[in-house]
């Protein structure tokens, strides 16, 4: 922050993974104690990238959609055994599909998060709770492989619909009871800013409809569910070379005798 006759100018850099932006704006505080806007410039290339970017990012997004209902029409016409292996499968890809589709709705009917903050802030709770399922799904689709493979047992054909629908739904109420906040669209989000002596208070633009607050709240439980199937791959991944090994091992035996 510096002097300039009688004024002062305000200089931030923000760095946003890739690329570096300059804010500066000179002010009077004498007249200006509460709220000054920092504009930054953009060039007419950069904003026919974002643009660019946006409709490709609909486009592969629609092209995974309809890659989706392909499949699960495939799914259905072919007439496979009813198994739980399959019905996991089609649900991950139901799931998948679902939450594609509201994100690309999510891009084109929203022009603007403020008109319809409650409509906005439903949204984002589907959206939260319908990509947390993928990864549920995902993690279902491992603890039925072990069941399967290394602890062969029964279990209620209802057991993985349960589990699939009930974290995410467990995960995003915890999530909206302890900090009310997370989905109140209505509210503006903002950050901190020290500038020297003075501190500023910059409101946040809201491009989606999504959460407020630390990305964490959804990365955590995400990186959990991960974790958790990277360990149930490593164990089957023990048990089915370990079979192999066996197997091979006992014909290498015979031959031997013989």
């Amino acid at each position: 922050m510096n002097s300039l006759f009688g004024k002062r100018k305000v200089r931030i850099i923000r760095d946003d993974d890739k690329s570096i932006h300059l804010f500066e704006r000179e002010f009077n505080p004498g007249l200006e104690k509460d709220v000054f806007i920092f504009e930054r410039d953009v060039s007419a290339e950069e904003l026919k990238h974002e643009q660019v970017q946006s409709e490709l990012e609909i486009v592969l997004l629609c092209i995974s959609i309809a890659a989706i209902i392909l499949a699960l029409a495939l799914l259905t016409m072919m007439r496979l055994k009813k198994t739980e292996r399959l019905f996991i499968h089609k649900s991950l890809l139901f799931s998948l599909g679902v939450g594609n589709l509201v994100f690309v709705v999510d891009k084109t009917l929203f022009a603007s998060r403020e008109d319809h903050p409650a409509l906005v802030s439903v949204v984002a709770v589907v959206q939260h709770y319908l990509h947390t399922a993928v990864f549920t799904w995902m993690l279902v689709e491992g603890i039925n492989l072990y069941i399967k493979l290394v602890k062969v047992f029964s279990v209620k054909q209802q057991f993985p619909l349960y589990l699939a629908i009930g974290v995410p739904a467990v995960i995003v109420g915890l999530v909206a009871s302890i900090r009310p906040s997370t989905f109140d669209i209505a509210e503006s989000e903002t950050t901190e800013i020290t500038c020297g002596a003075l501190n500023l208070t910059a409101t946040k633009q809201r491009t989606r409809c999504w959460m407020n607050g630390n990305l964490w709240i959804y990365k955590g439980p995400v990186l959990a569910i991960l974790l958790v199937n990277f360990v149930l791959f490593a164990i089957l991944l023990r048990v089915i070379f370990g079979k192999i090994s066996s197997k091979y091992g006992n014909n290498h035996v015979i031959l031997a005798s013989g």
